[in-house]
């Protein structure tokens, strides 16, 4: 074997041919690589390898065409299996030869992510399982074209039927979803679909049923390719090959062991066949979603409007994995071309593919219309029953490029929006929150906002103006940034509340809180002072980009699950909070978010415009300044059982903010709210939407053009003149 193998290695490089494949492949690698990569600063490789995957499959036909079918052509194929050695070692020798070479290839590739992290922070384990899934699917298709070369004398017959075969392969997915249905043809059909396990690993997840599909591919047209010369070794004569009884049966039970082992390996639950390397884990279920699942016991239809070819894997990926973890879900497709009008039992507006119908099968209520409100009202009998319909625009988080106006998209909500509708369905009411208004609040919105109606909350607002307390059906007020003091009217209102029980939260904004005296007399009768001025970091390991931007220890506490420790949330330009545990008022007071002892309150900046006026971007404490460790996140349980949670930035909760931590800001808000109601939202869990910002790169414009024409230019150019000129010496010779 290894004689045939070095033999066929150096034959690919003692003529153009090995040195053309290598050349083109890496010129289009280079092409996009430097656009893709360099220029746009995308930090992952996939983009690049799913295009090289096309060229790749147009170019492997010149590789695989010589294998058997020139050997035959020239005749040399009679020395070939007349030699002392097996015809398992000859297959495999010419396999490896032709491997090897595509091994060069993805081994040049490899250096991008090695270059990539010079320039930025980049998803190494991601980058390298799209390599890896590139070697994969080249060499189940070096496979193909090996069987496929087998079989025929003429090697241009070989490299066409090759080509046509990989194209099919390629593009039969395009085929499956252009059709728009699931039947017998498509599920055929989609069975030939050679790119599809490699698009999971190009997404970040390693797959076990890609790995299994790959190597039975392999398998198959490796131990066919041996059949066919096995009877031409002991036939040479024969222009044509015909089985035997036993060659016969070897090849049905070869075929039936490698779709039974494709059919078993898709039996195999997605949380012990898949392995997500993603940075926001975007493929499996948080642990959060799966301790929610454990103690779920509510019969649940999940309706998925769409076919399994029109649904998105992401949101595939999420319900199978849901479906295996609780036998109590159970999710079924509803094609719409042949049931079109199911979806109006539920509502009245029109559905995109992928949105969700979530229906409680256990039991009849008449809540069913009120779950259909933000979606339609419900028509038909279906609203006996508790439901919630899930839009696909909201599983899927979009923005606007106003450069070209066109929206993309930039997160996936699918397990949070599940998981909320799951816990609506099961629940018999909906608890309230309500937001103040009158002193220039700023109203929660965004990811934040959709986290209260992920908590299954009913959003409301008032006014002090115009009521003379904060209304009955009030679970938790919210107070967000208020820019203007509150009346001694409004204290006595807010505090009749609090001492009635009530829950607060008020997050403050620092340039506002020196205009608030009311407010903070008022939570000095609750033992909590919040003096005038920022919070300002000096232990680099306790901020961010500046020290206004404070990565603050998290304690533990009923809302801090999971969250515990530093660099987990960032709370930018804070006031901070004092108290005194043992003033002997009966309160109880937890800290949930804390500073360094190098930390301190900068009074002097009371304003933006102080701020803004700090020149050389550090800040150091005067004598008047007051030291650390600071408290800029509290909840206060007063001795009348109300409640009080207090944080020192309402920055803290924007999606911007939220963006630079992955969502745990929006955690810590949720848990907040849930840990100061628990006996209104219980059992319950709100899960982050998970960001799909990639990781980016930055790469001057004299290096883009370093890069681009090295990889682009001088490096495939080089192997294709040295490859031509070498042949060219070779025949002279």
């Amino acid at each position: 074997m290894k004689a045939i193998f070095k033999k066929d290695f150096l034959s690919y490089f003692r003529n153009v041919v090995g040195w053309l494949f290598l050349g083109i492949n890496l010129v289009y690698f280079g092409i996009q690589m430097t656009t893709y990569n360099l220029l746009n600063g995308y930090a992952n490789v996939n983009y690049p390898l799913s295009f090289l995957a096309i060229v790749f499959t147009i170019m492997l036909p010149i590789l695989t065409m010589r294998s058997f079918a020139e050997e035959r052509k020239n005749k040399t194929d009679q020395l070939l299996y007349t030699a002392p050695v097996s015809v398992f070692k000859i297959v495999a020798g010419k396999y490896l030869a032709m491997l090897l070479i595509f091994g060069i290839l993805c081994g040049i590739i490899c250096v991008t992510p090695f270059i990539m992290h010079f320039y930025g922070e980049i998803p190494v384990s991601e980058n390298y399982l799209s390599i890896f899934g590139f070697f994969l699917f080249g060499a189940a298709e070096i496979a193909i074209g090996l069987f496929i070369s087998s079989l025929f004398e003429n090697v241009i017959i070989a490299a066409i039927v090759t080509y046509v075969i990989l194209l099919f392969g390629m593009f039969s997915n395009t085929m499956v979803s252009n059709f728009g249905a699931d039947n017998l043809f498509t599920k055929f059909v989609s069975i030939f679909n050679i790119i599809g396990p490699c698009d999971d690993l190009f997404s970040g997840v390693l797959s076990l049923k890609g790995i299994v599909y790959y190597a039975s591919i392999i398998f198959l047209c490796f131990f066919l390719t041996i059949q066919v010369i096995e009877k031409r070794r002991y036939k040479i004569s024969k222009k044509t090959f015909s089985f035997t009884a036993f060659s016969a049966t070897g090849i049905v039970i070869a075929i039936a062991a490698v779709i039974c082992g494709n059919v078993l390996i898709q039996k195999v639950p997605v949380k012990y066949s898949e392995i997500d390397f993603t940075q926001e884990k975007l493929y499996k279920l948080s642990k959060e979603t799966k301790s929610y699942l454990k103690k779920y016991k509510t019969d649940t239809m999940i309706y998925v409007y769409g076919t399994k070819s029109a649904v998105s894997d992401i949101e595939k990926k999420t319900l199978q994995e849901m479906k295996e973890t609780n036998s109590h879900i159970k999710v079924k497709y509803v094609d719409p071309s042949t049931n079109p009008s199911f979806a109006e039992q539920y509502t009245s507006d029109s559905l995109s593919a992928g949105s969700l119908i979530v229906v409680n099968n256990s039991t009849t209520t008449s809540n069913g219309s009120g779950a259909a409100a933000s979606s339609g009202s419900a028509t038909t009998a279906a609203s006996s029953q508790r439901f919630k319909v899930v839009s696909a625009s909201d599983i899927f988080l979009t923005d606007m490029d106003y450069s070209t106006y066109q929206s993309y998209t930039t997160g996936y909500d699918g397990e949070g929006q599940i998981i909320s509708a799951l816990t609506y369905v099961s629940s018999k009411d909906m608890p309230k929150i309500y937001e103040l208004t009158g002193h220039d609040e700023v109203a929660v919105s965004g990811t934040f906002s959709a986290a209260i109606q992920k908590l299954n909350l009913e959003d409301d607002s008032f006014s002090f103006l115009n009521t003379d307390a904060v209304p009955d059906d009030c679970n938790l007020l919210i107070i967000n940034a208020p820019q203007s003091d509150f009346s001694m009217n409004d204290v006595t209102k807010l505090k009749a509340y609090i001492d009635g029980g009530g829950k607060v939260m008020i997050n403050f904004e620092f340039s506002a809180v020196s205009k608030l005296t009311n407010l903070k007399a008022m939570l000095t009768e609750y033992g909590v002072t919040v003096p005038d001025g920022i919070v300002v970091e000096n232990d680099a390991d306790y901020y961010s980009s500046s020290q206004l931007f404070i990565l603050p220890n998290v304690e533990s506490t009923d809302a801090t699950t999971d969250l515990i420790g530093k660099l987990s949330v960032i709370t930018p330009y804070s006031v901070a909070m004092q108290y005194n545990s043992d003033d002997g008022s009966g309160n109880t007071y937890t800290p949930i978010l804390t500073t360094s002892d190098s930390s301190f309150i900068k009074g002097a900046y009371t304003t933006a415009d102080d701020i803004n006026n700090i020149s050389d971007g550090t800040i150091t404490k005067d004598d008047s300044d007051i030291a650390g460790p600071l408290t800029v996140g509290l909840r206060v349980d007063t001795s009348a059982g109300g409640q009080l949670t207090l944080y020192g930035s309402a920055y803290t909760f924007v999606d911007n903010t939220n963006e630079i931590v992955s969502g745990r800001n929006e955690k810590l808000f949720s848990q907040s709210i849930s840990s100061a109601v628990p006996d209104k939202i219980s059992d319950t869990v709100s899960i982050p939407s998970k960001s799909y910002n990639n990781s980016y790169i930055t790469v001057s414009q004299k290096l883009v053009m370093i890069y681009g024409i090295l990889f682009s230019v001088l490096l495939p150019v080089f192997l294709i003149i040295f490859g031509i000129v070498l042949w060219g010496v070779r025949r002279k010779y």
